[in-house]
C-alpha cells in the first residue's frame, strides 16, 4: 500500500450472487451492487479501525462524508461496532 505515491483500497469480495443469479428479483444488479457496497463499507471501517490518524488528517466535510458512507451501508448502525 502506498507503494510509488499509489492509494490502495481493496475490496474483499466473499461470494456474492450476480445480478442474474438472483431468482424472481427483477433488481438483481440492485441486489449485488448493494452487497459490493456493504463489503466496500466494512473495509473502509477496517481501514480506519487500523489507521486512526488516517481520520485526523481528514478536514470536517470529509469525516461527515465518510460517517454518511458508512451509514448507509454498514449492514449495523456503526454506533455497534
Amino acid at each position: 500500500m502506498g507503494e510509488d505515491g499509489r492509494r490502495v483500497f481493496p475490496i474483499v469480495c466473499r461470494r456474492v450472487p450476480a445480478p442474474d443469479e438472483i431468482a424472481g428479483d427483477t433488481r438483481g444488479r440492485d441486489v449485488h451492487l448493494r452487497n459490493i457496497l456493504r463489503q466496500a463499507a466494512q473495509e473502509l471501517l477496517f481501514l480506519l479501525a487500523y489507521r486512526p490518524l488516517e481520520l485526523n488528517r481528514l478536514d470536517e466535510a470529509t469525516l461527515i462524508a465518510v460517517r454518511q458512507v458508512l451509514d448507509m451501508n454498514l449492514p449495523s448502525p456503526l454506533d455497534d461496532y
